[in-house]
Formats: structure tokens, C-alpha cells, sequence
């Protein structure tokens, strides 16, 4: 006899995104040679 798949095809997050082999976080903004944020107000003066 035949198996039939039940559920998902495959594994998901409770938010519905996958959950294995795909990164699902991103990566942030930064620039990893920027060091510090620069304080413009201190610049102005």
C-alpha cells in the first residue's frame, strides 16, 4: 500500500515561513566597517 503525506510538505514556523534549510532571519543593515555612528549634532557645532 501506498503512503499517503499528511501535514505539511515541510516543516514551517508557527508564523507559516519556512523552518529548515532556508535562512529566515535577515541579515541587519550595518556596515561592518563602519565603526560608530557618527553624532551629527556635535558636527554642526
Amino acid at each position: 500500500e501506498w503512503h499517503s503525506p499528511i501535514g505539511m510538505p515541510y516543516p514551517k514556523t508557527p508564523w507559516g515561513k519556512p523552518a529548515l534549510w532556508v535562512k529566515t532571519r535577515k541579515r541587519k543593515d550595518t556596515n561592518r566597517w563602519v565603526l560608530r555612528k557618527r553624532d551629527w549634532r556635535l558636527m554642526k557645532k
